[in-house]
C-alpha cells in the first residue's frame, strides 16, 4: 500500500479475497477496496488479511478472471502465494499476451517451505523457524523429565524439509530429524527404531523432529506397513505412526518402556506475527514488485538473490523444480555432525537409496541446464 499509494500516487487498490476464485465469486464483495486504515496494524497480526484457498485454479477460472480485470479497468496485477499460485499467474500472464493487454502482472512468491527455485529464502521461512524452534524446546525439556523420554515434534514439509533441516540446525537439542527427500528404513539393527533405543538407552532421552511429508522418505517395504495401519491417508503421518508404533517396538524388543511426548505446532506456526526479518523482506519485495512495473517490466517475479532483490522471468520461474535438500549437501552434513544421526539404512537399502537419489538430483540439474539455455533468448532479445 505504501508503495503503491503513497510512492506512486495510484488512486484504487483492490485486494482480492480467497485466492483466484475471489476475481470472480461473490464480487464485488470479494474485491476489497484497501487503503491504510483498513491494513492498519496488519503487520501485527498472523495469517493472512486476504485470506488463502487451498483450490486449484483451473483455465476457465483464469479466464473469467482476466475478463474480470478487464471490466474493472485493473492495469496491475500482483499475486501473492507458493508455486500454485505462480502457476495461476503465468496462466493469467499467457491469456493476458495473447488478447494483447495493457496489463502488468507480478508475481511474489511465498513459501514458508523455503523450497522456491533460485531465491535465497522466501517470506515467512525464518518466522517459521523461530517459532519451531520453541517446540522443539519444549520437546527438549518433557523428553528430559522422563524416564526413557522420546520427544517427537512435527513439522511443515510436505515435500522437502528445509523447515526441519534449520530448526534441527538452529536449536541444537535435535537428535534425529527426517525429511522426504532422504531415504531410511524403520526397523533392522541399522534402522531408526535401534538407533532411538540406543539414544534412549545412552542419553536416558531423544528429541525428534519429523517432516510432515517424512513418508515419502520410507523405503518401499516400510511404506506398505504405515499404508496398512493408516489406511485411507492421502499423506500418512509418519509421526503420529511413530508415536504409537515406537512404544510398542521398545516393550516387545528391549522390555524398556519408553514415555513418549508428541508436539505438532504447525497450525499455531502459520497464525503467529512474523519476524522482524520476514516483515521486512516483505516490505522489500512489495516496493521492488511496484516499481519493477512502474520501469515498464512485466511478466516477473521478484525475490531475494545473493541479498539483492531481483526480477526473474515468470515462465523460468515456473519451469524450475522447487529446490530438495540434497544426501551430500554442506547443509545436511552439517546436520548429521549436529546430531550424530546415522543414514538409517542397511548397507544395501543405502547404495539403492543412495543410486535412485542421484538420478533424482541429476534430472533436476537437466532441467535447469535446459532453463539456462532458454534463458539466453531473453539477453539475446
Amino acid at each position: 500500500m505504501e508503495a503503491i499509494k503513497q510512492g506512486i500516487g495510484v488512486n484504487k487498490v483492490y485486494g482480492i479475497k480467497w485466492g483466484f476464485s475471489g476475481f470472480t465469486e461473490d464480487f464485488p464483495e470479494n474485491w476489497i477496496e484497501l487503503s491504510a486504515d483498513k491494513l492498519h496494524e496488519a503487520q501485527n497480526r498472523g495469517g493472512t488479511f486476504l485470506g488463502t484457498s487451498m483450490e486449484e485454479f483451473s483455465l476457465d477460472l483464469v479466464e473469467k478472471a482476466v475478463e474480470r480485470l478487464v471490466e474493472m479497468k485493473i492495469n496491475h496485477v500482483y499475486v501473492i502465494g507458493g508455486d500454485g499460485s505462480m502457476k495461476g499467474l503465468n496462466e493469467m500472464r499467457e491469456l493476458i499476451r495473447e488478447a494483447k493487454l495493457k496489463i502488468s502482472v507480478i508475481g511474489v512468491p511465498v513459501a514458508i517451505d523455503n523450497d522456491l527455485p533460485y531465491v535465497d529464502r522466501s517470506i515467512g521461512y525464518e518466522t517459521c523457524l523461530e517459532n519451531a524452534i520453541k517446540a522443539i524446546d519444549s520437546a527438549n525439556v518433557e523428553a528430559e523429565a522422563a524416564e526413557f523420554g522420546v520427544g517427537i515434534v512435527r513439522l511443515m514439509g510436505k515435500h522437502c524439509g528445509f523447515i526441519a533441516l534449520g530448526s534441527t540446525l538452529a536449536s541444537r537439542d535435535v537428535n534425529i530429524c527426517l525429511v522426504p527427500e532422504l531415504h531410511f528404513q524403520l526397523k533392522g539393527d541399522q534402522g531408526l527404531y535401534e538407533a532411538i533405543m540406543k539414544r534412549a538407552k545412552a542419553k536416558g532421552h531423544v528429541v525428534i523432529v519429523i517432516s510432515e511429508g517424512a513418508y515419502n522418505g520410507l523405503i518401499h517395504e516400510d511404506r506398505e506397513i504405515v499404508n496398512k495401519a493408516m489406511a485411507g491417508e492421502d499423506l500418512p503421518d509418519l509421526a503420529a505412526f511413530i508415536k504409537k508404533d515406537l512404544g510398542a517396538y521398545a516393550t516387545a524388543e528391549h522390555k524398556v518402556k519408553l514415555t513418549i511426548k508428541y508436539l505438532d505446532p504447525m497450525e499455531s506456526i502459520r497464525a503467529t506475527k512474523a519476524v522482524s526479518t520476514d516483515a521486512d523482506m516483505a516490505s522489500k519485495l512489495a516496493t521492488v514488485a511496484v516499481h519493477s512495473v512502474m520501469a515498464g517490466f512485466t511478466d516477473c517475479v521478484v525475490g531475494i538473490v545473493r541479498n539483492s532483490a531481483v526480477m526473474i522471468p515468470l515462465d523460468i520461474f515456473i519451469e524450475a523444480k522447487n529446490r530438495k535438500i540434497k544426501r551430500k549437501s554442506p547443509e545436511w552434513q552439517r546436520l548429521l555432525q549436529s546430531t550424530g544421526q546415522a543414514h538409517f539404512l542397511s548397507d544395501e537399502n543405502f547404495k539403492r537409496m543412495s543410486d535412485f537419489e542421484a538420478k533424482e538430483n541429476l534430472k533436476r540439474k537437466q532441467t535447469y541446464m535446459d532453463i539456462k539455455k532458454q534463458s539466453q533468448s531473453y539477453k539475446e532479445s
